[in-house]
């Protein structure tokens, strides 16, 4: 399988993950790995992937900041794929070294263009946020890998 992303998702939404689960499955060079409801259980598969997809509003009310560093900590790339478009978690979660945030308004196509960015060591950032700040409405700055994201709130 030389050149397939592997990819986990962690969200609490069963319906979220067996659509994510369905979609990647007809992308040849994505193979999802492991789904999960929590970051924990994620860990706890002992299963390595690549990329993780990370919802942020998890039931059991952990720190996103904090779970992006717990994925970082075992060696994943971190794209974060929420509905929340709130600056400031937005910042936090990119500051904890998250590579990339989506929107769930995002389709398929740009889920897996985010993926193979944030894969190759890129940054991905939804087209919906990347919009809102050079409208100027986004407010505070991050620097990820030398890469400075303008948002403004």
């Amino acid at each position: 399988m030389a050149g397939v992303i592997t990819v986990g998702a962690i969200d609490d939404h069963p319906v979220v993950l067996r659509g994510m689960s369905a979609w990647l499955g007809t992308v040849p060079d994505i193979k999802l790995t492991v789904t999960a409801a929590s970051v924990d259980a994620y860990l706890q598969a002992g299963v390595s992937s690549q990329v993780v997809l990370l919802d942020l509003n998890l039931p059991d009310h952990s720190d996103p900041a904090g779970n992006v560093k717990r994925l970082t900590g075992v060696g994943s790339k971190v794209l974060v794929v929420s509905v929340i478009d709130d600056t400031e978690l937005i910042l936090a979660t990119m500051e904890a070294g998250a590579d990339g945030y989506l929107t769930k308004n995002d389709d398929l196509d740009r889920l897996v263009e985010a993926i193979r960015q944030v894969a190759a060591g890129k940054i991905a950032i939804s087209r919906e946020l990347t919009l809102l700040a050079k409208s100027g409405g986004v407010c505070g700055r991050v620097g990820v890998s030398g890469v400075v994201v303008m948002l403004e709130g």
